[in-house]
């Protein structure tokens, strides 16, 4: 994956064609190093991005030649996986099996176990690793951190123009949605005492994985004692210098500078 200012400028120089015209999350076919690449256009630092699809025998060899490219242009700085997901929840753009958890892997849906028999061993192989109980203060783990697309902020992207299942309930929802996606900023002084309790006496509370963990742990979120939403996706930014979540939360709760509390 090539991200930043000046990842377009790198990819163009290295596979000496344009990939200005390429639309969000499609594809376009290029050549570097003689081999075939697909580079999908991504960006989830608010610059274009790219993520390459090729041959893993070449991958060492087209790897370098990104590397060698980037000099002119001021280098290219190696961020890593950890670093990753962390753009995922700063912008808040929840991710399948980071984020959440989704429906296709419910092992109670009798349509959604028709789907992965039909996709195969992969699809049986996420249900069951799904399907463990995670570390999260939800009872049911990963199974509660299934959501609708409208509570994941993508209702603008629903048509009701044919007939699919949940049809009818999506387009309730979509014109009242009950809750929606949003971030939480945690308590710096929470946050302290988590990391303090490794270093005295007392109860040793859940540790923080840093910068963030890809495993899907939901938490509950409280409000006045009573549930209100599920914290996805901890992390902590730099760039804020703030531990920050995505949160399913509802509606009425969503306007900045309203106090919740998350159960670690």
């Amino acid at each position: 994956q090539v991200q930043g200012p000046k990842s377009v400028d790198i990819l163009e120089k290295v596979c000496g064609e344009n990939l200005r015209d390429v639309k969000y999350m499609w594809f376009k076919e290029i050549e570097i190093c003689g081999t075939k690449v697909a580079a999908l256009r991504q960006g989830m630092s608010g610059n274009i991005g790219f993520e390459l699809q090729g041959p893993g025998e070449k991958a060492v060899e087209i790897y370098n030649a990104i590397l060698e490219a980037g000099e002119e242009f001021g280098g290219v700085t190696k961020v890593g996986n950890a670093a990753k997901g962390v753009n995922h929840v700063e912008a808040c753009f929840p991710t399948g099996t980071w984020d959440y958890t989704p429906a296709v892997y419910d092992p109670d849906d009798e349509l959604a176990q028709g789907y992965c028999k039909e996709i195969g061993p992969v699809a049986w192989f996420m249900m069951g690793a799904l399907s463990r109980k995670p570390g999260g203060s939800c009872e049911n783990g990963a199974m509660d951190a299934i959501f609708s697309p409208v509570e994941l902020g993508w209702g603008y992207a629903l048509t009701f123009d044919h007939e699919f299942p949940g049809c009818e309930v999506l387009k309730e929802e979509k014109a009242n949605p009950k809750r929606k996606i949003c971030t939480l900023v945690w308590n710096d002084e929470d946050v302290m005492d988590v990391q303090a309790s490794y270093f005295r006496e007392g109860d040793l509370y859940k540790h923080f994985v840093m910068p963030r963990d890809y495993e899907i742990a939901p938490d509950k979120v409280l409000k006045d004692g009573q549930q209100a939403g599920i914290s996805l996706s901890r992390a902590y930014s730099v760039y804020l210098r703030k531990m920050i979540s995505l949160c399913v939360l509802d509606t009425e709760l969503c306007t900045p500078g309203t106090e919740v509390e998350v159960v670690w």
